[in-house]
């Protein structure tokens, strides 16, 4: 866990948004990737007033890290990627902001430092060829790491009986992707990133463990809609996959 947090996922971060997405499309990714923490705040907040079974705080954070960039790594092509990493960020500096003296413990994050520099090497036309030989074999090894600290994660499978659970995933889905198909529709990002962030969008609720961002506020009823949340998504992501539905055009 601790080599992931500090050496795989900044990276992989960094590797990945240096080479795959522009400046300007990062920062319209990201802007989605606010949008979708923000909608899922408003519904923990306003939910009581709807539904009378208690929504958890995990509906905030998708689970981007753990489950759509090793998702986007190993399927569909490897396309999404930056897109998903991008919306990670986003995500995650929103998250902190939202959070009670969050702002400053964005600083102590390590990925964020990843981004800066991935930013500044995209600007300055910088090359890392000479880091290739050492970081590439990080990156290729963060997608087994994200999988296998999911599975330990979600250990026992718990929560599939739990009607809050399967609210709080629903609204988790469904707030995400009505946030990212609004910041598509506004903002002038292409098809392939439109696809990626609206996919993306609709991850799992994470669990403290697996924001890898130390935003969400983890607690015991946090497991249920994690694991109910992972099948959710996949056959959400299966469905789209399969019968070639594409909202976000």
């Amino acid at each position: 866990m601790t080599l992931l947090r500090y050496v795989f996922l900044p990276v992989f971060l960094f590797m990945t948004l240096q080479a795959r997405m522009s400046s300007e499309m990062f920062f319209y990714v990201a802007l989605i990737g606010g949008a979708v923490v923000g909608m899922g705040v408003l519904i923990h907040r306003n939910a009581h007033r709807v539904f009378k079974t208690k929504v958890d705080a995990s509906v905030a954070i998708p689970n981007v890290a753990c489950f759509s960039i090793p998702l986007f790594a190993l399927s569909w092509g490897g396309r999404g990627l930056g897109t998903a990493c991008a919306l990670f960020v986003g995500a995650s500096l929103v998250a902190f902001v939202v959070e009670k003296n969050g702002f400053f413990k964005i600083f102590r994050q390590p990925w964020i430092y990843a981004v800066v520099a991935a930013i500044l090497f995209r600007e300055l036309r910088g090359s890392v060829e000479p880091l290739d030989v050492v970081l590439t074999p990080l990156m290729g090894g963060t997608y087994p790491l994200l999988l296998l600290l999911l599975g330990a994660a979600l250990h026992p499978l718990k929560g599939f009986t739990d009607i809050n659970a399967w609210v709080t995933v629903v609204l988790r889905v469904v707030g995400g992707f009505l946030a990212a198909m609004l910041g598509v529709a506004i903002l002038p990002v292409t098809p392939a990133v439109a696809a990626g962030a609206v996919l993306a969008s609709m991850a799992p609720p994470a669990m403290k463990s697996l924001s890898l961002a130390g935003t969400a506020q983890e607690t015991p009823s946090d497991r249920g809609p994690a694991n109910v949340g992972l099948l959710v998504s996949l056959v959400v992501f299966i469905v789209l996959m399969l019968t070639g539905w594409e909202p976000w055009q």
